[in-house]
């Protein structure tokens, strides 16, 4: 890498380090051992925060969207007639009348995959909404409300397995 002169030091303009120049005061340049291209420069204290926050984040971000397909997917086992895989059709208007918050598997499929959860709070949330939308629709003898019932009393165990998975991780 090139190296500039100034004084009695010498500065690397790929790995930016200072360089002490020779005894005899002499300003000859000098190669630097960093070959510009094959490693990072050495990074101070800040930066290397930094990258490892970036890296914790990519890695929880990870964990989240492992998290949420473990979930969907049992909670898609439990409906095993697909009632809540597609959105209900537009011209059930009955339906879209009295539910304001339509969601069903493939819209959360959709947002686990486009990244749109932050949290396994929100995700857990759509979750709920779809089973409450499918109660307060159907009657409660209904096979729509009876599966609806079924996945919501799991998605609380599926949950907190997940929290304490999630939180195992952080802490690992």
């Amino acid at each position: 890498c090139c190296i500039e002169n100034d004084s009695s030091s010498i500065k690397c303009s790929a790995c930016q380090q200072w360089k002490c120049d020779n005894k005899e005061g002499s300003s000859r340049l000098r190669s630097c051992t960093t070959k510009s291209g094959d490693e990072d420069p050495p990074l101070d204290r800040h930066s290397l925060a930094l990258k490892h926050k970036e890296e914790a984040d990519k890695l929880s971000h990870k964990c989240l969207s492992i998290a949420c397909c473990g979930i969907l997917a049992g909670m898609v086992r439990r409906d095993p007639m697909r009632l809540f895989a597609e959105p209900v059709k537009k011209d059930v208007a009955e339906y879209h009348k009295v539910i304001k918050d339509p969601i069903d598997f493939s819209k959360i499929r959709e947002k686990i995959v486009a990244s749109e959860y932050s949290s396994l709070g929100a995700f857990i949330n759509d979750a709920r909404q779809l089973c409450i939308n499918a109660c307060i629709f159907n009657a409660a003898d209904t096979l729509y409300a009876t599966t609806a019932k079924e996945i919501f009393d799991s998605l609380e165990i599926m949950a907190d397995r997940a929290k304490k998975w999630i939180a195992m991780l952080k802490n690992a």
